[in-house]
């Protein structure tokens, strides 16, 4: 897919993710939990701020342990504010008439009376930041990213190289911005980027790509937070679609937070920053694909790759124009069984799945994803799923995964042959075959790619 196209389709996902966002119920239990904070006066605010400036949700000892089953971790300083309270005190007054009137006496003094009056006085008390308690976790509109992969190992070590400031990786003990809960942040006063070391990989790479945006966008602009929230994250969602990570679980969120709703403005905002994309993206692409080739032949080394290569042959004598790309789409059938379905789903990847009908939705039982190389004949596992079992799992670059996925391809495969599955539909970019209605050409179209046998003899359609 060109380069403008796969980055609308992931400017479209920004804005349809936001939307559901503020759709789910997830989004109502987290405004539900905010009308539990306090809303500090201006004064107190600065307060907190002053004493702990990434301070973000800030409640007392017991609120957070009686409103939000949490409790202040120990060791944690107090932060402190000035809370109201009120005091009865006696009080000398003038005395007026029913006019209001000051009364005076015979030498001409104002007379006077003492009454008990309420005032308000101020003492310091102690709240934390939600940094420094432990418990049950909030609702929350983002979801810290977890994993790792060869692509998201790549794309971190291209920011490294066509960032042109500083990064720097640091611990959350060792950085009191980092320590407050910043993932990262950007610098415009050092002009430097630093990211917490103590993150997962997915959740480094979309950090870094966010905080990389803001010195590209932000280092000198008099756009509100807002908006300079809602560019960073976007880009950094967008950026990591293309190199195919997906960041969603926490991008969504984080717009919606900014966004505020008003999508008319975001929108705006989107489209302002699409040319900003396609100039980082091609920036990063030949850095990105050097630095996934020095990955992927660290992960080979660990991966039986005898295994992918032997999947590769046998797939070659099943289905070889899907592996090279002469047909989109290919179906067999054998009775008693599940049809099976492989497909070229492009970017030298295909998918191979059995799919049958449950209560009128299309079951996937199993369907896995395989990277192709046919330069070096290989076929790697990339991902399992199971829909009855509601199971997925990717390799993300881990070898023992793959190899256990490339084993379980090793054996599919070699069933499909011992099934006696054979041809019934293919699909290329310019015909559509079919054994029911054009099975002479279906026969020949496999002839020329070596799987002839694949097709069905004609004793065997007249007998079906």
């Amino acid at each position: 897919m060109p380069q403008n196209d796969k980055t609308k389709e992931a400017f479209e996902k920004i804005e349809q993710g936001v939307k559901e966002v503020y759709q789910s119920d997830n989004f109502r239990q987290y405004l539900s939990m905010l009308t539990k904070f306090h809303d500090y006066s201006l004064n107190n605010t600065i307060l907190i701020l002053m004493q702990n400036p990434e301070a973000s949700l800030v409640a007392g000892y017991n609120s957070w342990l009686n409103n939000f089953h949490r409790h202040v971790s120990p060791g944690e300083k107090a932060i402190q504010i000035l809370a109201p309270y009120k005091v009865t005190i006696e009080q000398e007054q003038f005395i007026r008439d029913s006019e209001g009137k000051f009364i005076y006496d015979d030498q001409g003094q104002q007379q006077t009376e003492t009454k008990e009056v309420q005032v308000t006085r101020f003492r310091p008390v102690n709240v934390f930041d939600v940094s420094q308690t432990d418990g049950e976790p909030l609702p929350s509109l983002i979801h810290e990213l977890k994993g790792s992969s060869g692509e998201i190992k790549a794309i971190i070590k291209s920011i490294e190289e066509v960032c042109q400031i500083p990064i720097s990786y640091e611990s959350r003990e060792s950085d009191s911005t980092l320590k407050g809960g910043a993932k990262g942040y950007y610098s415009p006063t050092t002009d430097s980027i630093v990211v917490c070391s103590e993150l997962e990989d997915l959740q480094k790479a979309k950090t870094l790509i966010h905080e990389y945006a803001h010195s590209l966008l932000h280092k000198q602009t008099d756009k509100d937070r807002k908006q300079k929230e809602i560019e960073a994250e976007s880009l950094a969602f967008v950026i990591c679609d293309y190199f195919g990570i997906d960041t969603s679980d926490y991008s969504f969120g984080y717009v919606a937070s900014y966004a505020e709703g008003d999508f008319k403005n975001m929108k705006e905002i989107l489209n302002n920053i699409q040319s900003n994309a396609h100039e980082m993206i091609e920036k990063i692409e030949p850095v990105f694909k050097e630095k996934l080739k020095e990955f992927s032949s660290e992960i080979n080394q660990s991966i039986d790759m005898d295994l992918a290569h032997l999947n590769y042959l046998t797939l070659e004598k099943i289905a070889k124009p899907v592996l090279t790309g002469d047909a989109t789409y290919m179906k067999y059938s054998s009775p008693g069984y599940m049809d099976l379905i492989l497909e070229n789903i492009g970017d030298s990847r295909i998918a191979m799945a059995h799919y049958y009908e449950l209560n009128g939705d299309l079951m996937a039982d199993p369907d896995m994803e395989f990277t192709v190389d046919n330069e070096a004949k290989t076929l790697m596992a990339e991902s399992y799923q199971q829909d009855n079992l509601q199971f997925y799992e990717r390799v993300d670059g881990n070898p023992v995964i793959a190899n256990d996925q490339n084993s379980f391809a090793r054996e599919w495969l070699l069933n499909i042959k011992n099934a006696r599955y054979k041809v019934q539909t293919i699909y290329t970019e310019e015909k559509e075959y079919q054994m029911e209605e054009n099975p002479k050409e279906l026969k020949e179209f496999c002839q020329k790619n070596n799987i002839g046998y694949m097709v069905q003899k004609e004793k065997e359609v007249k007998t079906r």
